[in-house]
């Protein structure tokens, strides 16, 4: 028997967990298990939101009664899978469908869906989808709601019964509440880091926001500039020459954040880098810079090997032919952090 005045008590602790900064995946395991203490049957369910990243296009949640928790980012150049094509949480979103609920049991299981069928085998007897509309800042793609989506599945010998699924429909909009506060706090963190880097964004979010707020920092600088610029563009043209930039600052911006890095600026077609020093060794961030360089002529000896005419590019306006020089220079001179350019992670507002 379930109990509303339970299911209350769940609406209360969704509130004050929205009033902080909880990690999604964990507010949902919670949320599972506070379910089956009310008796809600749920043995097995799945969360995914939308975001608003220039890589990820969405994040899903995995839990599972007894099992393992856990969590899965989707990139926007991630190729659809076959089970994906032939979800159920799928044709929920592309069919725009309030709601989508299939009985397993009793041979019930021979659907459209792959998917169930293998639930059914495992035991499940009933399974929902329930998509939760709401307006949140997110890049709008196949699917033309944003918000978050669940599916529901139980192993109870009857399914749902008419008072888990009031249950699970009324804790799902205020999960929907409470997820559209965290994610909006998410989605601000993310906006900064992108445009500002994780140091600056950071600084940003705790309120140094005000024209001339700055810190001085001592680090290693790194920069990488691109060899024969010029005659590339005049060659390809404005589409390619931007392609083949991209390609340029993947390699060598890519490079410093793989090492920790911070990428400060996109000047023209250069890439202007620090290693700050203030939680290691100035050796050790030397060291970085260091390592971050080589990995720069590894990743650019690599597109070399790769070109094709399809960049239409002749020999000599190859310009990662010896594309990086290292060269060590000391200098005291105080640095202020405040903005900066990244790979192909970050963008830079125009």
């Amino acid at each position: 028997m379930i109990d509303m005045m339970e299911i209350d008590g769940i609406e209360d602790w969704l509130i004050g967990e929205a009033l902080g900064d909880p990690d999604m995946t964990n507010l949902f395991a919670e949320l599972c298990e506070r379910l089956r203490q009310c008796h809600v049957p749920v043995d097995r369910a799945i969360l995914v939101w939308s975001t608003l990243h220039p890589m990820i296009e969405a994040e899903i949640a995995f839990w599972e009664n007894g099992g393992e928790v856990y969590h899965e980012k989707i990139e926007h150049s991630e190729e659809d899978t076959e089970d994906w094509l032939q979800s159920p949480i799928r044709a929920v979103l592309i069919n725009e469908e309030p709601m989508l609920r299939r009985r397993l049991a009793n041979g019930n299981a021979q659907t459209e869906f792959p998917l169930l069928k293998r639930l059914a085998s495992e035991g499940y007897t009933d399974y929902l989808v329930i998509p939760t509309h709401m307006e949140i800042p997110a890049i709008k793609g196949e699917y033309p709601n944003t918000g978050i989506i669940l599916s529901w599945a139980t192993r109870e010998e009857d399914g749902f019964s008419e008072d888990a699924l009031n249950a699970i429909h009324y804790i799902q909009k205020r999960l929907a509440l409470a997820a559209r506060a965290v994610l909006q706090g998410h989605i601000t963190k993310i906006i900064a880091e992108t445009y500002l880097g994780s140091i600056a964004g950071t600084k940003v979010l705790n309120g140094q926001i005000r024209h001339g707020d700055g810190e001085t920092i001592d680090a290693v600088i790194f920069y990488s500039d691109m060899r024969n610029s010029t005659a590339i563009a005049d060659a390809l043209g404005p589409e390619d020459y931007l392609k083949w930039l991209n390609t340029y600052f993947e390699a060598t911006a890519g490079a410093v954040l793989q090492q920790e890095g911070e990428v400060l600026d996109f000047i023209g077609d250069a890439v202007l880098g620090v290693f700050p020093t203030q939680k290691e060794s100035l050796s050790e961030a030397v060291q970085r810079a260091i390592t971050a360089a080589d990995e720069t002529r590894r990743r650019l000896h690599d597109i070399n090997k790769t070109v094709s005419t399809g960049h239409k590019i002749e020999r000599r306006h190859r310009s990662f032919d010896r594309p990086c020089h290292v060269r060590q220079h000391r200098r005291c001179k105080p640095a202020h952090l405040l903005g900066n350019w990244p790979d192909s992670s970050r963008r830079r507002p125009d």
